[in-house]
C-alpha cells in the first residue's frame, strides 16, 4: 500500500512540472511583459508545447512571426470599424504557423497567415490578408468565426490533403477578379 501510495505521489509531482504556462507579450514599455514578441517567446527554452501567450492590447507586430510550438496565442479581439478608437493587439508583417495544433484566438492579422501544419485552428479573428494552406502533406486546419475583409482563403487544390474546415466567418470580397 505504501508503494502505491509513494507512485501516486511521484507521478502527481511529476505532472505538476509538466504543467502549461501562460506568457505576457508585448512593448517592453509595458510593465509585466514576458517578451515582446512571438518570435522572442517561441525561441526560449522555457516556452514549452502546450502554453499559452497573451498579447497585451499594445502588441503591434510588423516583423513576421513563426510558431514553431504547439501554442495558443491568445490577442485582445478586434475592431472592425476600421477607427484608432479601440486599441489592440495586431500583427502586420506575416504569420506563419509552423507546428501541429497551433491555436489563434481573437487577434487582428493585417498580415499573410501560412499553415504550414495540421489542425491549426483561427478562431475570432480579424484577417485582411491571405490564409494559404501551404503543405500538400498537412492534413486539415480549422478557421471559425472570423471576419475576413479583403483577403482569401487558398490552398492545394490537387492534394487530397489540403482541406479547411471553415465555419460562421464573415468574409467580405472587396477584389471583383476573385469571386467567395
Amino acid at each position: 500500500m505504501k508503494r502505491v501510495l509513494l507512485s501516486a505521489l511521484v507521478l502527481s509531482v511529476a505532472a505538476m512540472g509538466t504543467q502549461a504556462k501562460s506568457w505576457k507579450i508585448g512593448p517592453s514599455s509595458v510593465n509585466g511583459m514576458d517578451f515582446a514578441s512571438i518570435n522572442d517567446a517561441v525561441a526560449a527554452d522555457k516556452v514549452t508545447a502546450g502554453d499559452t501567450l497573451y498579447l497585451d492590447q499594445y502588441y503591434n507586430q510588423s516583423g513576421e512571426q513563426t510558431v514553431t510550438k504547439k501554442l495558443i496565442i491568445i490577442g485582445t479581439g478586434y475592431d472592425t470599424s476600421f477607427t484608432d478608437e479601440k486599441v489592440v493587439a495586431r500583427l502586420t508583417g506575416g504569420l506563419n504557423l509552423k507546428a501541429n495544433n497551433i491555436e489563434i484566438k481573437s487577434v487582428r492579422l493585417e498580415c499573410n497567415v501560412n499553415l504550414y501544419a495540421t489542425d491549426c485552428i483561427l478562431d475570432r479573428c480579424f484577417v485582411s490578408g491571405l490564409i494559404k494552406h501551404q503543405s500538400t502533406t498537412a492534413g486539415m486546419n480549422h478557421i471559425y468565426s472570423c471576419y475576413i475583409n479583403g483577403g482569401r482563403i487558398e490552398g492545394y487544390s490537387i492534394s487530397n490533403y489540403s482541406m479547411q474546415d471553415i465555419q460562421n466567418c464573415v468574409i467580405i470580397n472587396n477584389n471583383p477578379k476573385i469571386r467567395n
